[in-house]
């Protein structure tokens, strides 16, 4: 798998943007235009979110490329989500670089059985392979009845008593 890892610090940061046939192909294509004004390498990956979810997609990631040595930090980043700041890979490492945070917006579940569960939502979302390992390698898929995409991240660092 040929893929672009960004530095900082001698640290090794996988951006990932997975798109759909279901997403307009001019979204993707000013999605690549405002990464590439703000020098931010990008990996792009087409999942067939017909036979898959997000949280698929980002697992199978993760299963790919989790012993790769030059990746310490995983970033995912929706193809509607762009950034707004030209240094925001300078604020997102420095919100993930201790190893043990957990970056990414607030989110509430409104699906699940846990009715208003605040967690790190998937559409921009970063952390350490660190934490991911430190926290049991939770799943990213919705397939735990009480987690949404990402959801289990949040739910594993809660009950280990990391916030």
């Amino acid at each position: 798998m040929d893929i672009k890892i960004i530095q900082r610090n001698g640290e090794g940061i996988l951006p990932v943007c997975f798109y759909g046939k279901n997403r307009s192909e001019e979204v993707l294509t000013y999605h690549k235009k405002v990464m590439d004004s703000l020098d931010i390498p990008m990996n792009y990956f087409e999942a067939p979110f017909d036979r898959m979810g997000h949280g698929d997609a980002i697992q199978w990631l993760i299963n790919q490329t989790i012993d790769n040595p030059a990746i310490h930090y995983f970033w995912f980043c929706d193809v509607d989500c762009i950034p707004l700041r030209k240094d925001f890979i300078g604020v997102l490492y420095s919100k993930i670089c201790d190893k043990q945070s957990i970056f990414g917006p607030a989110l509430a579940t409104n699906h699940r059985n846990f009715k208003n569960h605040i967690y790190a939502a998937a559409f921009c979302l970063s952390f350490s392979k660190q934490v991911y390992l430190d926290l049991g390698r939770p799943l990213m898929t919705d397939i735990v009845e009480r987690s949404d995409n990402s959801q289990e991240l949040t739910w594993r660092a809660k009950e280990l008593g990391k916030m």
